[in-house]
């Protein structure tokens, strides 16, 4: 069942294989967003998914050869990916299967997965756990418009989502994925400059993180190109434009854009491991 039959009124069955952060993430934003979501989970690790009060828990995956869901979402690591889906060789091919899997593509998914698989590719990032996440996603030909709903209900349920092309996928990695690090690391010295000048350790690390917070919300809804915004904060002569030219001396600009070029090129060196 799709989303939209979700919104009719409809129940839908959605099963997560891993309860790791992510896993957890996505049962948390589906659970707080529709409570006609069937959700059952599994972990290698019982506990993990004993965690998870308001969905069922299974103990072994075989629960799947009776009853079909329409989503799995797969959060499982890579090294144990080939293990957890050779249980379903035979069966769910009218089920659409979802991994978040770091690292592997929609090819290697269609050769563990039962012929004939609709599946979709995601790269999210961790500012899901707390229901600001990115997901990028690329679906095989097999996926239609319905599932492209599907998915983006799930993923919107823990922030926001866009299609990619698979080939954009390591530049999602790069980006979204790896740009939480990054950003972390502005923070850190946005905080530490402004103890420098004077200011108290935790109220300069707050400021950081709510300026950044509140410049992001600001590009994304004003839709304003961050040149235009970042006119509007400087004056003929004054403190920010003074700031501005210490960042470009300093190649901020360009580290950040080697940052994640250099991750997106280790995304591409990890995926033909």
């Amino acid at each position: 069942m799709s989303a939209y039959g979700l919104k009719k009124g409809n129940s839908m069955k959605i099963y997560i294989l891993g309860c790791g952060n992510m896993g957890t993430a996505i049962a948390d934003g589906l659970h707080k967003s529709n409570k006609k979501i069937q959700l059952k989970v599994w972990d290698e690790i019982p506990e993990e998914a004993q965690k998870l009060k308001y969905a069922e828990v299974k103990d072994s995956m075989h629960w799947f050869r009776d009853e079909e869901p329409d989503v799995v979402l797969i959060a499982v690591k890579p090294q144990g990916l080939k293990e957890t889906l050779s249980v379903f060789y035979t069966e769910g091919k009218k089920t659409l299967w979802v991994s978040v899997v770091a690292g592997t593509s929609i090819n290697k998914l269609e050769q563990l997965l039962p012929v004939g698989a609709k599946i979709v590719r995601v790269m999210p990032n961790t500012p899901a756990l707390i229901g600001e996440g990115c997901s990028l996603y690329a679906m095989n030909k097999r996926c239609g418009k319905n599932d492209k709903e599907t998915v983006e209900f799930i993923f919107n349920a823990i922030g926001i989502s866009f299609e990619v092309a698979e080939n954009q996928m390591n530049a999602a990695t790069g980006l979204s994925g790896s740009g939480p690090a990054f950003v972390y690391t502005i923070i850190e010295a946005f905080a530490e400059a402004g103890v420098a000048a004077g200011l108290p350790y935790e109220i300069a690390l707050k400021s950081a993180a709510k300026t950044l917070l509140g410049s992001a919300k600001m590009v994304l809804e004003t839709n304003e190109c961050p040149a235009v915004l970042k006119s509007k904060v400087m004056s003929p002569g004054g403190t920010t434009a003074a700031g501005n030219i210490a960042l470009e001396a300093g190649g901020v600009r360009n580290a950040v854009m080697s940052a994640v070029m250099t991750a997106t090129k280790r995304a591409e060196e990890l995926g033909k491991m």
